[in-house]
């Protein structure tokens, strides 16, 4: 089944590009894609490898134990894993918790706090998102914000869930039955049990949350930052705060693993939202293959990584 699901989003993805390629001018992508300064593609990679690093940085605050360059190799080999692997960004942060849990009590620990931090880059994403919408020349703007807001309500409360009473004690009730009527998964019951302490420890840590989200908008506005530059060397012609908002419902668009590391939702998404601000289907396609392709070079550097510096499970 799972093989059967690999091979319907290498489908689905295929079946996109074919059909995007197939209506668009090749020549003219090619042409877009010819306009790219070559000399600012160094600071490009510059600022992707960097942003990953602030974005490391973010997560090193949540998880103190482990030095920040362990946590920053493993999340260039998680960009692996997230590229090559059916599951996109799910697997990304299963990689993390592999590479880094030595027992179930520790794996409570960094589930919570790899979750957490998707969960407040998710926030930030928005937040930048909110700013662009109000800050672009896209004149629908009520609809896009109505949407970032409420998707952001959303997030606040699964940090603050476990201030929910009834969800809690629901919650810690059927595990002690599972632990009494199946002795089996004691392990997980364990697992489950220090998961929630730890989240607790983190969302009762207001200034913890403020200060991961806060590093998490400087990681968003650079990723912002580098498609900017990427869309003014191939001569389009789009606000930085058009792209924030832009930028965040791609974002959320490739959070759906129906393809193979994004390919055609990519693009789809990309040229649906630029059209709205005036920008044709052709160099939309060029921006968005520049886009996957500096993916790839940080999905390469993942894998040499994993080669190179084989961080095993320790067990």
């Amino acid at each position: 089944m799972t093989q059967l699901k690999t091979v319907f989003k290498y489908i689905i993805s295929l079946g996109l590009i074919i059909w995007l390629l197939w209506s668009a001018d090749i020549y003219a992508i090619l042409k877009a894609f010819l306009k790219m300064n070559w000399n600012s593609f160094i600071l490009i990679l510059f600022l992707y490898f960097g942003s990953h690093y602030i974005n490391t940085y973010k997560w090193s605050k949540l998880l103190k134990k482990y030095s920040i360059c362990r946590l920053y190799v493993i999340t260039l080999i998680s960009l692996y894993y997230t590229m090559v692997i059916s599951g996109g960004q799910i697997i990304g942060d299963g990689v993390k918790i592999y590479k880094l849990s030595k027992d179930n009590k520790e794996l409570g620990e960094i589930s919570a706090s790899v979750i957490i931090d998707r969960i407040t880059g998710f926030i930030a994403l928005l937040v930048v998102g909110i700013i662009g919408v109000y800050g672009g020349t896209y004149l629908d703007k009520e609809n896009i914000f109505i949407a970032f807001i409420i998707i952001t309500i959303l997030l606040f409360i699964s940090i603050y869930w476990v201030y929910i009473p009834f969800i809690e004690s629901f919650i810690i009730n059927i595990l002690k039955f599972i632990k009494t009527k199946i002795t089996k998964l004691n392990n997980f019951v364990l697992w489950c049990l220090n998961f929630i302490t730890i989240w607790k420890e983190y969302s009762k840590n207001p200034f913890l949350i403020l200060f991961v989200l806060l590093i998490g908008i400087i990681y968003q506005t650079i990723c912002v930052w580098i498609l900017f530059i990427i869309a003014r060397d191939i001569k389009i012609n789009v606000a930085f705060f058009d792209l924030c908002w832009i930028a965040t419902i791609v974002s959320i668009a490739l959070v759906l693993p129906i393809t193979i590391a994004g390919i055609g939702v990519r693009e789809v998404t990309i040229i649906y939202t630029l059209r709205q601000v005036g920008v044709d289907k052709e160099s939309a396609l060029a921006l968005s293959f520049t886009v996957f392709g500096i993916q790839l070079i940080g999905a390469l550097v993942g894998f040499l990584l994993d080669f190179f510096i084989p961080l095993k499970r320790n067990t």
